[in-house]
């Protein structure tokens, strides 16, 4: 694991209110603030913005919602379902996943900044142009996930599936794949400067880019 500036955790020890109703406060109030989420199925949120400051949602499923545009500040996602949910163009800062279901997410063009996604399922997700800004990916299935023309800096991969990957025109300067699966991983021969892998990875990404190893 490369030695990297330690990802904030989402500050949430202020938190003053447990919420039943996460869309009709949305609504009533335009923000969730200090509160705890938990158990709940929310659907339809689509013209609504999120925003989210010191909020632990635990256990919820969240069903035909857009979080496009969302500021999501010091929040914590546990054992939630969030497929198929657009985050393009958001911005999240001190915001953890843990053991969730993200499958098929798009957050193009997002700010991720002291982020963390860990034991998450995360296969089909888009990060396209995504910034990722003191972040990480730890123990998580990101099969078929789109990192196209995404920017990092200060990024950890660390023992996660990226099988079948794209990582086309993004720099992976400073990036380290060598404890993760890349079997299938699609990568632009003028991004790998400076990327970190084991000896079996790099004979393998030698054969994606037609060299004969003898």
């Amino acid at each position: 694991m490369m030695n990297m500036e330690k990802v904030l955790e989402p500050r949430t020890k202020i938190i003053t209110e447990s919420i039943n109703d996460f869309k009709k406060h949305l609504e009533e109030e335009g923000r969730i603030e200090y509160a705890f989420v938990d158990n709940q199925a929310v659907f339809d949120i689509q013209d609504t913005k999120i925003i989210c400051d010191t909020v632990v949602l635990t256990n919820t499923d969240f069903s035909d919602c857009s979080f496009e545009n969302c500021d999501l500040c010091d929040c914590i996602f546990e054992n939630c379902d969030l497929s198929n949910i657009s985050f393009e163009k958001g911005t999240l800062h001190r915001v953890k996943f843990i053991k969730c279901r993200l499958t098929g997410c798009d957050f193009s063009g997002t700010l991720l900044q002291h982020t963390s996604f860990i034991q998450c399922k995360m296969n089909y997700i888009n990060f396209s142009s995504a910034v990722f800004k003191t972040a990480e990916i730890v123990n998580s299935d990101c099969t078929y996930g789109s990192f196209v023309a995404a920017k990092f800096k200060n990024m950890l991969f660390h023992e996660d599936v990226l099988k079948e990957a794209e990582f086309i025109n993004t720099s992976l300067k400073d990036l380290d794949f060598s404890t993760s699966n890349i079997e299938g991983i699609v990568l632009s021969s003028d991004s790998l400067q400076g990327l970190t892998v084991s000896m079996e990875q790099a004979s393998a990404i030698a054969r994606l880019l037609g060299l004969i190893i003898k």
